[in-house]
């Protein structure tokens, strides 16, 4: 970097330092700044509320989902599981008249 560069650097950050002064005085240091200020610092307030209503909407919200899709899965797990039930007492079903047809002789059971 060449000394040029620095001392535009230095002179930019001077600048910027001076309004950045210049500019708090005048915010701080009269009454309209002041009046500005607190202004600001109500407003500040207003939206920080807002936010946590909006907040509180949102987790509300999102609970209400989360039960939603629990109640929607156990009932799916539940209408699968008697299904599986069902399946299991047919497959029981056709097993002992498959035994019945196939492993008997003469009426009597094969061991």
């Amino acid at each position: 970097m060449s000394n040029s560069d620095d001392n535009h650097g230095f002179l930019s950050g001077l600048f910027l330092g001076g309004l950045l002064g210049a500019g708090l005085i005048v915010f701080m240091g009269t009454k309209e700044g002041k009046k500005i200020a607190e202004q600001l610092k109500d407003k500040g307030e207003d939206l920080a509320n807002e936010l946590e209503g909006k907040i509180q909407e949102v987790q509300e919200k999102a609970l209400e989902i989360k039960e939603e899709a629990t109640d929607q899965t156990l009932e799916k797990l539940d209408n699968a599981l008697a299904k599986l039930e069902d399946a299991q007492a047919r497959a029981q079903e056709t097993t002992e008249t498959i035994r019945r047809k196939f492993f008997t002789r003469q009426g009597k059971k094969l061991t």
